[in-house]
């Protein structure tokens, strides 16, 4: 999961949920962290949640989501 700004309470509060109910690894991520330096370690395997708001930060995550996209 991966949030930016106040967003980012949300993930890792998220995170905490998935590993609580579903018993599975989950990350909390900056969304600038992802794109820098973890896109290197995803495949189409890989399971990613987005928390985006309309707000300010709108355009990190969609600029995140849109490079992972072509590059997957």
């Amino acid at each position: 999961m991966f949030g930016q700004a106040c967003n980012y309470a949300t993930t890792l509060k998220g995170t905490f949920k998935v590993k609580d109910v579903i018993i599975m690894h989950s990350e909390g991520i900056l969304v600038k962290e992802m794109k820098h330096a973890l896109l290197a370690l995803t495949d189409e395997n890989l399971f990613i949640i987005v928390i985006i708001t309309c707000d300010g930060t709108c355009r990190w995550e969609t600029k995140v989501i849109l490079h992972y996209m072509l590059h997957t």
